[in-house]
């Protein structure tokens, strides 16, 4: 994903024509490509701008064998000529990839909205009797919990989001998806894009930091918010419950919130 990200902002359509698997699928909007050929005159749009840069950020990866689902969220930022008015300067963006290993390579097999399915809060997760290694794994499956939440949201698939949180946190579940439903209402699409991610893991409990952006547009309006309005901190409190990640408790910090912080889970005693 980031070498084809790299070749377009680089204009190497050689190198992205090779991320392709033979057969493959790719839906752009209103276009569908089976063939490299008009696929490659489509990318070649970019030409229109001085430079492209497409910064990813919340990743959604499930392996299965020889076939993979993935989910991408991303920044794309664009530079107009200088004889050329300005269109957007910045742009949210959400890939649903299928990918295939071809002759030992990952390729691009599928690039559409349903080319992969939705995301589990319960993928088959890999163990180990090695403490190291077993920090490792909690890592990326609290990792992918929260980008599994993120993605939810931007889908409005509030069961998913439901599934994030622990049993014990049910009461308070249900108020954090009315409030989240009411936040998203005035919204048409939005992207959460996940960066600085920090844990602390201690047995079956965890804590997590994490720094996100997010970007809303309205319906029928093509402006979307600035980024930096959309600045957000995520503070989890993590727990292990039959065996997997939830989220516990969840406290967000942003300029959208009149208060200094927005809490989501059970009270904590001091």
């Amino acid at each position: 994903m980031a070498s084809y990200a790299l070749r377009v902002d680089q204009r190497d359509y050689d190198r992205v024509r090779a991320c392709f698997a033979p057969g493959f699928r790719a839906v752009y909007g209103d276009h569908e490509f089976r063939d490299l050929d008009p696929l490659m005159e489509y990318i070649n749009g970019v030409e229109h701008f001085l430079s492209t840069t497409h910064f990813y950020g919340t990743q959604l990866i499930e392996i299965a064998g020889d076939e993979a689902g993935m989910r991408t969220a991303a920044i794309i930022s664009h530079r107009d000529r200088p004889d050329g008015e300005s269109e957007w300067a910045i742009a949210g963006r959400r890939y649903t990839d299928r990918l295939v290993r071809h002759e030992g390579r990952w390729l691009f097999a599928e690039r559409a909205p349903d080319a992969a399915p939705v995301p589990s809060a319960n993928p088959p997760r890999p163990t180990s009797d090695d403490p190291e290694v077993r920090v490792l794994l909690d890592r990326a499956e609290i990792e992918d919990l929260i980008a599994t939440f993120a993605i939810a949201l931007d889908r409005r698939d509030f069961e998913l989001v439901r599934s994030c949180f622990a049993p014990g946190a049910s009461a308070h579940t249900e108020s954090l998806i009315a409030s989240l439903r009411e936040e998203l209402a005035p919204w048409r699409r939005s992207t959460h894009l996940l960066g600085n991610q920090r844990f602390e893991i201690e047995g079956d409990r965890a804590s997590a930091e994490t720094y996100a952006l997010v970007n809303y547009q309205r319906a029928g309006e093509r402006a979307a918010t600035h980024w930096s309005e959309g600045a957000r901190r995520y503070l989890d409190d993590l727990v292990r419950a039959d065996g997997r990640w939830r989220i516990a408790r969840r406290r967000v910090e942003g300029p959208y919130y009149r208060d200094p912080a927005v809490h989501y889970g059970p009270a904590q005693e001091d």
